[in-house]
């Protein structure tokens, strides 16, 4: 594809900013100082949540089956150390998009339950004046796409969609803007569940409530074509995907029910691993 790529695993959260940064930094080396197109490294972060690093085959999991990120950790860098600002979604997101602790911009709090962002409506989310991750990335020539899961908020009081993707650097999205929560589910019947469980394309909302049953495949769907176009415009890109898996509450496309040896977090684990 005439591309260098590189590929990061992110579990249990999320690693620092600053690391993202140095490996960005070590590939640009890599490449000999290269500006054009072709030479600049391309990256895709799959961001977990829920999900410990013993959960993995390649860290000695037995009864789930990974074989794709285990392939990755074999032939690629398997990282054993690595720091999150958060353990918990809406702050761990943040610092992963800015290098910088979510405090300093009010993403985070001490006391449960309000460590996230706690519902659709809330007015909060990562403010103009701090740098992402996309952002810098596309005022260097690069594509930027995300799919899954969003949670850095949604609307301010003074201008709608100001919290969204789009608006933070990414130039495609297909996902929800909330967590995946217990009152969304798999298979939705009328409105239930419509006040919070939104999908999105961009700025648009596509399905209310969703239908969780052939998400996973849709993310995939959704990352496959924003990739496949960036190479046929010889465009590097960074492509974020956020999944749903393997938050609660855990669903499964039928495929991957009762497919393993450890139950629907199991399920859950097989599936996400599929999609990578």
């Amino acid at each position: 594809m005439g591309f260098l790529k590189y590929l990061i695993l992110f579990v249990n959260l999320s690693l620092s900013f600053q690391l993202l940064l140095a490996l960005i930094s070590l590939m640009f080396r890599l490449t000999n100082g290269r500006t054009d197109a072709v030479q600049k490294p391309s990256f895709v972060v799959f961001f977990v949540d829920d999900m410990g690093y013993g959960d993995l085959g390649c860290f000695g999991r037995e009864n789930v089956s990974t074989p794709n990120i285990d392939r990755m950790a074999k032939e690629g860098l398997k990282l054993t150390q690595w720091i999150s600002a958060a353990p918990v979604c809406t702050p761990s997101r943040a610092a992963l998009h800015t290098s910088r602790l979510p405090v300093r911009y009010g993403l985070s709090a001490n006391k449960l339950p309000y460590r996230v962002l706690p519902t659709l409506m809330s007015s909060g989310g990562i403010i103009k004046t701090e740098l992402t991750l996309p952002q810098i990335l596309k005022n260097n020539g690069y594509a930027t796409g995300i799919s899954g899961k969003w949670h850095l908020g949604f609307s301010s009081n003074q201008e709608k969609h100001e919290y969204l993707p789009l608006q933070k650097g990414y130039e495609s999205w297909f996902g929800i803007p909330f967590s995946n929560m217990h009152f969304c589910k798999e298979e939705p019947k009328g409105d239930e569940g419509a006040l919070f469980c939104v999908l999105m394309a961009n700025n648009t909302i596509v399905q209310q409530p969703y239908n969780k049953v052939h998400m996973t495949d849709l993310l995939t769907r959704h990352a496959i074509d924003f990739i496949t176009r960036s190479v046929k415009k010889k465009k590097p890109f960074f492509f974020l995907m956020s999944f749903l898996h393997v938050h609660t509450p855990l669903f499964s496309s039928p495929k991957f029910r009762n497919a393993s040896k450890s139950g629907p977090f199991g399920d859950n684990m097989e599936e996400m691993d599929n999609a990578v």
